[in-house]
């Protein structure tokens, strides 16, 4: 009846395989009232996906609750959160659940052979997981060096939040220069890649 209302943070969106997921549930009465009645084994949160389990919840007290889960596999999940046999959602919540970036499998890509000295340039890096799948999210921390003639201007790496990391550069004098790209201290498929200019 008067039970309607819920936020969720953190992990009901997304998460890392291996790594626990959390996420938070606030009951409320229509009125904005803490809604205290309910006992953590009465919400079920269903997830499914590559692995189907029932998320773990813990009373915190107050209407509030603190959901966990700990995917082994990568992939989409739906989570369903119900309570006295209610879905909270009109429909289960997708939540993506992403491996860790593999300097083995992430590779250079788009390298151009020859540039003008002075011209912006750019090429890619795509990060990829240990099964050698694309990751579809950002936030990896790809290590990038340039040696040549001279140092390379306006180097940056740009994350586009989708797997896929812009490097921008500028080559001042003609020459060699060489990009070494690593991540986590080890190099990337196509690392090291040279340009000329």
């Amino acid at each position: 009846g008067d039970v309607y209302k819920r936020q969720e943070y953190g992990g009901l969106h997304s998460g890392k395989v291996s790594k626990i997921s959390r996420f938070n549930i606030s009951v409320t009465t229509q009125t904005g009232r803490p809604y205290t009645a309910l006992k953590a084994h009465e919400i079920i949160v269903a997830v499914s996906g590559p692995q189907n389990f029932q998320a773990s919840v813990t009373d915190n007290g107050g209407g509030n609750y603190l959901a966990e889960y700990k995917p082994s596999l990568p992939g989409r999940y739906y989570v369903d959160i119900k309570w006295s046999g209610q879905s909270v959602f009109s429909q289960p919540v997708e939540a993506v659940v992403s491996d860790f970036a593999s300097p083995k499998n992430s590779i250079v890509l788009n390298v151009p052979n020859r540039v003008l000295p002075g011209q912006k340039s750019s090429f890619k890096i795509k990060a990829r997981d240990v099964h050698g799948s694309d990751l579809l999210r950002g936030g990896d921390t790809f290590e990038v060096t340039c040696s040549g003639p001279k140092s390379a201007e306006g180097l940056r790496l740009r994350d586009t939040n989708s797997g896929e990391y812009i490097l921008e550069f500028s080559l001042p004098v003609p020459g060699t220069y060489t990009f070494n790209i690593s991540l986590n201290g080890t190099p990337i498929q196509g690392s090291p890649a040279q340009v000329l200019a």
